[in-house]
């Protein structure tokens, strides 16, 4: 905008000075709002500058007083094993020693005693098998390795770091060896990091080291590690870090004085002045050590110890997985030891940087000048002028920063101030030029550009949907049936492999329409009556068995006040229901979703429906909440690649809670709560589900077993019926209650059981043999279950079972088995079907085929024609009780075949489906409108079609009824 503004005089008149300079102080002022508020953009510039210019200034001296001698990947697999065996670590310590080095530090953590000690083998075998070993020609002190390490780290006097998580923590054994740190000065000006733990597992080892330190686990908030702290709290006392601990020793005192100058805090430790901040951490110079040698080398003798004389040694490990990684500017993977001697090169060559104590203050007055400046500046001088004016402020600022840090090493933060100026440049040359017309005549090109677009986006996806289902639905159809049919588990696996990618395929497919027919407005909604209680119930028995696969509890819960009957878009209402839904299924490994409706607004003619989507999952990072609900993005960049999916289904969600007048949102705490509010309109007559479901005064219940989630809601239910409920937490303790229930007077009106189906039987046998009257102590015995069959119902009825009720358990499912006035099974048997004969039509012969073997899966007998005039002869040489009909056929298509069959055949009405790859706006209404009676989409699942030929035929009320949208599935 700047570069922009400087290239023409300003026009006289384009826009007062007044209006600028109030501009450019409203800019200034949100600008100091933002800082204050921890603006993350600026710091980012800061950071990216501050890094060039540590690496520059750190580049000028090579570190010469640290080394580390490094446990890498080689040494590692030399041995075999982590941690390294102790002895190997007391040669190595021993071979440091004698080079005569000026400390020595140790940076390894050990969790556990050395599985490799003579002594642990010998109290292994002593204590698994009873056998007692001895062991000839072990050098002494090498029996116990813990022990010999230690005396060995006591004879070199090395100081070693202790830090480690608090759950290893051996507090049964001895105490740490910890001794506080002495200060002089004002230590109270320092609040120290809080060390989170000690490891005091190998107390023999931890004793042979003469001081202690912690390792630092602190970053800055940009994920950089800049500061390592030299101090830790602990327990009340102040402790040491590893580098304060080697730089005492190299110092020859144990006591550390804390001063400060005009930056902030020192810490003086001998002859050596250690710049840190409020927490006591000093600054690393981004550098890693030069020289590092292996100790596999050392060990080996390939490298001359005497080489370390007058260092200090750092011994550690950077082993991928193994090593205290840091992630910093310079060496993405510098770890524990290598930032310890980076720190401790810079302490002693003397060059130490500063960030000052008061440098907000600086950053917020630097803006606000800067800013107020810019303003003066724009609103009093030409642009070309003005803006030559910011650029000498913001070169006056760099050059104050760049001059500070090269005499004192001291960083200021300008990241805040140059995008002040910036922004305010490029708003204010706006003002000046008033380019509103060439924007408004972009804008409208653009608009135009994109209309088309959409256009040519909509046409090209009609055509994509309709040539990729057609395949698809062949290859699906196909998987189900070979999956339906193979013997073989591998085949199984194969065909589910096939079904699996095929289904993930389509539901791609269409969530990019969804989005496509929303983005192009297209998408209206389809205002009907609707009963909200066979939403939810369908819904629940869609995705149970989803959550039973991962033994997830599925609760649906409605609130007494919401209506039964509503008006609006169901479909809509389904499709949101369903992401949200299936997301918390897919994103919770364990635990439960619960699904919940209440009224959050009510007139006579409208009422708002508050629904949410709770679940125990894996949650959303607060910074990712409000990203989610863009297209194609998901909680976070792991999540893709770990659970699948496009990112599409929230998106489409929020657009579609938009056109019923409604708002959606999330929280997260522990997992995640979606919800969203809708208008509906009210139906006539309509009335709550506290009317809808009938109660029944002072029965009593008892329910046992199952979650306690779902015994809560269980017991709601019952209690919201006017009923008594009593919880067993499992069927051990049934029969105790059973039996006090039926002594006092009081038995239980039915039981319900949620077990295992294969513990049922177990238990009611136990049962019938402890207590043989225990099974007529209850009305009724009904067991939950999260899958029902025939055979499973024969076996638990043969038991005593007299209702099965498959999970999940809605309210209304459960009302109605409850409402069974003689002992009953509410199941999903199978039952045997009339003769129905059915008619496919479909130009392709493999559609036909796979068409006519998944109807005889189905248990339809079927005839195949394949095209429009072969169905209208077929349906005149034989009766058929339902057309399948394709719609896009040569010739004569589906829709012109349904109306001729609507003409010349009005008596009796054959029910015609639509089957067909088009799937965008409009579709079912043409199937409709040309007389057919439902629309199914390609590829068209089994149980879809099982339930739209039951929804047609197995009810009857196909052939006394017109059209019907129960099979609308699409």
């Amino acid at each position: 905008m700047a570069a922009a503004s400087a290239a023409a005089p300003r026009p006289a008149g384009s826009a007062s000075s007044r209006k600028v300079l109030a501009a450019g102080c409203l800019l200034t002022g949100l600008m100091a709002l933002l800082q204050l508020a921890g603006w993350a953009p600026g710091a980012q510039l800061d950071a990216f500058v501050f890094d060039r210019l540590v690496r520059l200034y750190a580049d000028a001296k090579a570190p010469d007083h640290a080394a580390v001698v490094d446990i890498d990947d080689n040494a590692l697999s030399a041995v075999g094993q982590w941690p390294w065996p102790r002895y190997r670590i007391a040669a190595l310590v021993k071979a440091i020693d004698t080079a005569r080095p000026r400390a020595i530090g140790i940076d390894i953590l050990f969790p556990e005693p050395d599985r490799t000690s003579l002594s642990t083998l010998r109290e292994s075998f002593r204590r698994e098998f009873g056998l007692e070993l001895a062991f000839s020609g072990v050098p002494p002190g090498l029996e116990d390795n813990d022990g010999y390490l230690g005396s060995v780290l006591a004879a070199t006097g090395a100081l070693g770091s202790i830090f480690f998580y608090s759950d290893l923590r051996n507090a049964a054994g001895p105490p740490c060896p910890l001794v506080p740190l002495r200060m002089r000065g004002v230590p109270d000006a320092l609040s120290p990091y809080e060390g989170k733990g000690v490891l005091c597992n190998t107390p023999e080892v931890q004793r042979g080291l003469t001081a202690q330190g912690f390792v630092n686990t602190h970053t800055d908030a940009d994920g950089r590690l800049r500061r390592l702290a030299m101090l830790y709290g602990y327990e009340g006392q102040i402790y040491p870090s590893l580098s304060l601990a080697l730089l005492m020793r190299v110092a020859g005192t144990d006591t550390v004085e804390v001063g400060s100058d005009v930056f902030g805090p020192v810490l003086k430790v001998g002859e050596f002045a250690v710049p840190v901040d409020e927490r006591g951490a000093a600054l690393l110079r981004f550098r890693a050590p030069a020289r590092r040698i292996s100790a596999l080398d050392m060990l080996r003798d390939d490298y001359e110890s005497q080489a370390l004389a007058g260092r200090i040694v750092l011994v550690g490990s950077t082993a991928v997985g193994l090593a205290d990684r840091h992630r910093t500017a310079i060496a993405p993977d510098l770890s524990g030891a290598e930032a310890h001697a980076a720190l401790l090169d810079g302490i002693l060559d003397g060059l130490s940087y500063r960030e000052p104590i008061w440098q907000p203050a600086f950053s917020l007055g630097a803006i606000l000048a800067a800013g107020f400046a810019a303003a003066l500046l724009f609103a009093r001088l030409p642009a070309l002028q003005a803006t030559l004016g910011a650029l000498l402020i913001g070169a006056a600022l760099a050059a104050l920063s760049l001059g500070l840090f090269a005499s004192a090493g001291v960083v200021l933060s300008l990241g805040a101030p140059v995008l002040t100026l910036a922004v305010e440049s490029g708003v204010l040359s706006f003002l000046l030029y008033r380019r509103h017309e060439r924007m408004a005549a972009a804008s409208r090109r653009a608009r135009e550009a994109a209309e088309a677009a959409s256009r040519a986006k909509s046409e090209f996806l009609a055509r994509m949907s309709h040539e990729i289902r057609t395949p698809l639905h062949g290859m699906l159809s196909a998987a189900d049936l070979l999956f339906l049919r193979a013997d073989d588990a591998r085949q199984k696996e194969y065909a589910d492999i096939v079904r699996g990618s095929g289904r993930t395929l389509l539901a791609m497919l269409n969530d990019i329409l969804d989005l496509s027919k929303i983005e192009a407005g297209r998408l209206e909604l389809e205002i009907l009556d609707f009963d909200l209680r066979e939403v939810v119930d369908a819904l629940a028995l869609l995705f149970g068995v989803q959550a039973q696969a991962k033994d997830l509890d599925l609760i649906c819960h409605l609130e007494p006040e919401v209506p039964s009957c509503l008006r609006g878009d169901p479909g809509c209402l389904r499709q949101v229901l369903s992401n949200l839904i299936g997301n918390a299924i897919k994103f919770t490994p364990q635990g439960r979703i619960v699904v919940r409706v209440s009224v959050a607004q009510a007139d006579e003619d409208s009422v708002r429906l508050h629904f949410s989507v709770s679940d125990t999952g894996i949650g959303i990072p607060p910074e990712r909440m409000e990203q989610i609900f863009a297209p194609f993005v998901q909680a976070d960049g792991a999540t893709n690649r770990e659970y699948g999916g496009t990112g599409l289904g929230l998106a489409i969600s929020r657009r579609l809670v938009g056109l019923m007048d409604g708002e959606c949102g999330v929280a997260s705490a522990c997992g995640s709560q979606f919800w969203f509010n809708a208008v509906f309109g009210r139906v006539a007559g309509a009335t709550g589900l506290s009317e809808a479901l009938a109660g029944w005064p002072g029965r009593r219940f008892l329910v046992a077993g199952g979650s306690p989630a779902q015994q809560e809601y269980l017991a709601d239910w019952l209690r919201s019926w006017q009923c008594r409920c009593d919880s067993a937490a499992g069927p051990e303790e049934v029969p105790a209650r059973v039996g006090e229930a039926a002594n006092a007077g009081d038995p239980y009106h039915a039981v319900l059981l949620d077990l295992p189906a294969a513990d049922f039987g177990r238990w009611l046998c136990r049962w019938s043999e402890a207590a043989p009257e225990l099974m007529s102590g209850a009305g009724r015995w009904i067991a939950l279950l999260g899958a029902v069959d025939d055979i499973q119902i024969r076996r638990l009825q043969a038991v005593g079972i007299d209702a099965c009720l498959s999970k999940p358990v809605t309210q209304f499912r459960l009302h109605d088995c409850l409402s069974l006035r003689e002992p009953a099974v509410v199941a999903a048997a199978v039952e045997a079907r009339r003769p129905y004969r059915i008619l496919v039509v479909d130009d392709r012969a493999i559609n036909r085929k796979l068409l006519l073997a998944v109807l005889d899966r189905l248990g339809y007998p079927a005839d195949a024609v394949a095209d429009g005039q072969a169905c209208i002869g077929a349906l005149r040489e034989r009766r058929y009780d339902l057309v399948l009909m394709d719609c896009l056929m040569p010739a004569m298509d589906g829709y012109e075949t349904t109306r001729r069959i609507r003409a010349e055949m009005a008596s009796p009405r054959i029910p015609i489906i639509a089957l067909t790859a088009n799937a965008v706006s409009g579709d079912q209404d043409k199937c409709l409108a040309a007389g057919m009676d439902g629309y199914l989409a390609k590829p068209v699942d089994i149980e879809q079609l099982r339930l739209a030929l039951l929804s047609h035929l197995e009810t009857g009320s196909a052939c006394q009824h017109g059209p019907s949208s129960a099979a609308g599935v699409g």
